[in-house]
C-alpha cells in the first residue's frame, strides 16, 4: 500500500475514476511511476492543508486522469486532439491531472466561493492553480501544485481563476508567492 504521509488522503482515493474499474486500474498502474508518485505526494499535502483548514471532509471528485502514450499516440481520459491545415491530427495530454498534479474537489458544509477565496488569498501554501468552476448546476474547485502548462509550456504558480464553462475566466490574477515559496522550501 502506498502511503502519501497525510492522514486524510489515500493513494486509492487520488487514483479512483468515475469511468469504472479498468480506468482506475490504469490510473493506479501509471501513478506508481516515480515522477507521478512525487507529484501525487505533493498534491496530497496540498489537499491536506485544505482539509485541515475546512475541518471537514474534502471529497476528491478526480485527481489523476489516465493518459498514456502508445506507439507515439496519446490515449486516455484527458487527451486533446489538435488538427493542422493538412488534416493531420496530433493527440496530447492537456491537463495537470494527467501528471497527478491536480484534483477537483468538494468541501462538505462549506461555500466553495469562500474556500476558493481562502486558498487564493490566505492559504500560505504554494499551489499552481485554484479554479472555482461551474458547469450547469455543478460546482467544484480545481486545485493543482505548481507545474508546467501542458498547453502553452508556461510555469503555473499562484494562478487564481473563477470560471463558468462556456465563458472566459471571470477573474484572474497571479498571487504574489515569493514569501510563500520561501516559507515552504
Amino acid at each position: 500500500m502506498i502511503d502519501f504521509g497525510v492522514p486524510n488522503f489515500t493513494f486509492d482515493e487520488l487514483t479512483k475514476c468515475s469511468r469504472g474499474g479498468a480506468m482506475a486500474a490504469r490510473n493506479r498502474a501509471l501513478a506508481k511511476a516515480p515522477e507521478k508518485l512525487a507529484s501525487g505526494q505533493c498534491l496530497a499535502l496540498l489537499l491536506q492543508v485544505l482539509r485541515d483548514h475546512v475541518a471537514s471532509p474534502v471529497d476528491v471528485v478526480c485527481a489523476l486522469r489516465y493518459a498514456e502514450q502508445i506507439d507515439g499516440l496519446w490515449y486516455g481520459y484527458d487527451v486533446a486532439v489538435q488538427g493542422d491545415a493538412q488534416g493531420s491530427k496530433s493527440y496530447y495530454p492537456k491537463s495537470q491531472h494527467t501528471r497527478f498534479e491536480a484534483a477537483d474537489v468538494h468541501c462538505h458544509g462549506h461555500d466553495l466561493d469562500d474556500v476558493w477565496a481562502w486558498l487564493a488569498d490566505e492559504c500560505g501554501h504554494p499551489f499552481g492553480q485554484v479554479i472555482n468552476e461551474r458547469r450547469g448546476g455543478a460546482h467544484w474547485l480545481h486545485v493543482s501544485i505548481p507545474g508546467t502548462s501542458l498547453i502553452d509550456g508556461r510555469w503555473i504558480e499562484g494562478e487564481c481563476l473563477s470560471y463558468v464553462h462556456g465563458r472566459k475566466p471571470a477573474f484572474r490574477y497571479e498571487r504574489d508567492i515569493a514569501d510563500v515559496r520561501a516559507r515552504w522550501t
